[in-house]
């Protein structure tokens, strides 16, 4: 037995124990779930969070024994599936959430971790983007780090997440949103009360720790140590919408996708989590599985951010699809082009691409537009 498993039985152990045994008086009053008809946030002690997580490594989710109201939830909290699944992901995130559990044994900091649902303040036509006279905001293509790996507090950090917020971490899933709820598992409470996201909505939470680093991605997913974290962070959850499984790619060029993905990025966007005006750390979202066009997608965010009144700092993780991300930005700033110009353009192209004219991708046609 190695000396890392024996110190979890004598201490980690029967730290987790007791924090289940807290809850009694932990929680004394319900907590209301947060779903369309309640958007009040809601704020729960570092304590609380650490119990919570508890009755989910315990299995013990009363909700086990109860149906799920209209599966607008994820369903049974528990990290069953990390102890009977052999993949290396689930044995990382399992050691990650171990981590956690040992740090909280040796100190829980005396603040509070807060889920806030954001919803779009009025419907937001094409019509009305393509008027938008605000000037496109910095964008800074950075092709080495990662928004978790790199970014502090004072940014806000993306997830991109599932409707269901938390995504497959429950599960097999070990990809962007998975990977960050596991570095800092306080994220993981959001699954307890969090029903599914409209095309309206966005989930800011707010001050979640990251305990543990990383290496890996997917199936390569490893825990890599302890990380202190000076304080919690500032993430925004907003779903993609996924093209790569049944609408197919191609339907993400019609105007009424590009329209439900600027919103979708705006509501998330515009909001003062940290600060106002603190910038975005965010990157290929919605652009792996589920088939979205990194072109598209990238110059959407740019948009959703510089209307919010917020600078991109854009995380390409050296995907090849970023290619001349950097160059047509440049373009772009050089002619001080607006929101309301971007987005015409690009439904300009959407047009050409649906109607099977389009003779270039969307960066060429952007630099081919400025240049004539």
């Amino acid at each position: 037995v190695s000396t890392q498993s024996t110190g979890f039985c004598a201490h980690t152990l029967p730290h987790v124990k007791q924090l289940l045994l807290s809850m009694p008086e932990l929680f004394k009053t319900k907590i209301p779930l947060s779903n369309q008809e309640n958007r009040d946030p809601i704020i729960l002690s570092k304590q609380q969070c650490a119990a919570l997580l508890a009755v989910a490594f315990f299995c013990a989710n009363p909700s086990a024994h109860a149906p799920i109201p209209h599966n607008d939830y994820q369903g049974v909290v528990n990290f069953s599936s990390w102890v009977e699944s052999p993949s290396y992901c689930n044995k990382a995130k399992l050691l990650m959430l171990m981590n956690y559990f040992e740090r909280t044994r040796l100190q829980i900091k005396e603040q509070n971790f807060e889920i806030h649902r954001l919803k779009l303040r009025a419907p937001l036509s094409l019509s009305s983007w393509v008027k938008r006279t605000d000037i496109l905001l910095e964008f800074a293509v950075h092709d080495t780090g990662g928004i978790t790996e790199t970014c502090g507090n004072d940014v806000l950090h993306v997830d991109f997440a599932n409707q269901y917020i938390g995504g497959g971490v429950l599960h097999m899933g070990a990809v962007q949103e998975e990977i960050m709820f596991s570095v800092a598992p306080e994220l993981l409470v959001s699954l307890f009360f969090c029903s599914v996201m409209r095309d309206d909505e966005a989930l800011v939470l707010v001050n979640a720790e990251k305990y543990s680093k990383h290496t890996g991605y997917n199936t390569g997913l490893k825990f890599a140590g302890d990380f202190v974290d000076v304080s919690g962070t500032c993430r925004v959850a907003i779903d993609a919408t996924c093209f790569g499984w049944g609408l197919g790619s191609d339907e993400q060029w019609k105007q009424r996708s590009a329209l439900r993905e600027l919103n979708k990025a705006f509501v998330g966007f515009d909001h003062d989590f940290p600060t106002a005006g603190a910038g975005i750390a965010t990157g290929n979202w919605g652009c792996g599985a589920f088939g979205g066009n990194i072109q598209l997608k990238s110059m959407l965010q740019w948009c959703a951010g510089s209307a919010a009144g917020r600078p991109l700092l854009y995380f390409t993780f050296k995907d090849r699809n970023c290619k001349g991300l950097a160059e047509v930005v440049a373009l772009i700033k050089e002619h001080s082009w607006t929101v309301g110009k971007l987005i015409q353009t690009i439904l300009c192209y959407c047009e050409e691409k649906t109607s099977g004219k389009a003779q270039s991708d969307l960066f060429t046609f952007i630099k081919h537009t400025i240049e004539h």
